[in-house]
């Protein structure tokens, strides 16, 4: 048993999250300067730290979850990508049906400028109810550094760094 608190900037994505998740309390507010004058056990920055952009944005995120953290208190994340690991181009899809939904999901990353620390990441849905497709397509924006940056940032904070690596 744990209690869990989400933080998010994103209005609507609250109202999900409070919908598939009633029992766990969520805030708006912005990873890089919430200030919730409590302390946790332990602070998850997952899929969301991919959009921190700079080294400040992303030192910002790990200040603000070493500022929550009890004595002792793990911190956990994670560099989906990172300078050294980065596949430009890469691309991947996958299919799924469920309650009578045809899914197809493409993604793709993409850097236009590997001097700077930004990517693409572009989504395609091709969805298809009762036969009839829709195609819907969102783009992101994320940071990309190296792996000596993450590190590096996370002990400045004040952080112990023990890295696992899970590359394909």
């Amino acid at each position: 048993e744990f209690h869990i608190t989400g933080l998010d900037l994103s209005a609507p994505m609250l109202a999900l999250a409070r919908q598939l998740n009633p029992e766990c309390e969520y805030l708006i507010g912005d990873m890089r300067s919430a200030r919730l004058e409590r302390k946790f056990e332990a602070v998850i920055a997952a899929d969301s730290i991919d959009y921190m952009l700079t080294e400040a944005d992303l030192k910002a995120a790990f200040q603000t979850a070493w500022d929550h953290l009890l004595i002792g208190g793990v911190f956990c994340t994670y560099a989906e990508d990172t300078r050294e690991h980065f596949v430009n181009n890469k691309s991947f899809c996958f299919t799924e049906e469920k309650n009578g939904i045809d899914l197809a999901f493409f993604q793709n990353y993409y850097d236009p400028d590997p001097t700077d620390t930004t990517l693409e990441k572009t989504f395609v849905y091709l969805i298809r109810r009762a036969g009839q497709l829709t195609i819907e397509h969102d783009q992101h924006i994320c940071g990309l550094f190296p792996q000596a940056t993450w590190t590096r940032l996370l002990e400045e904070v004040g952080f112990e760094v023990e890295e696992l690596e899970l590359y394909d």
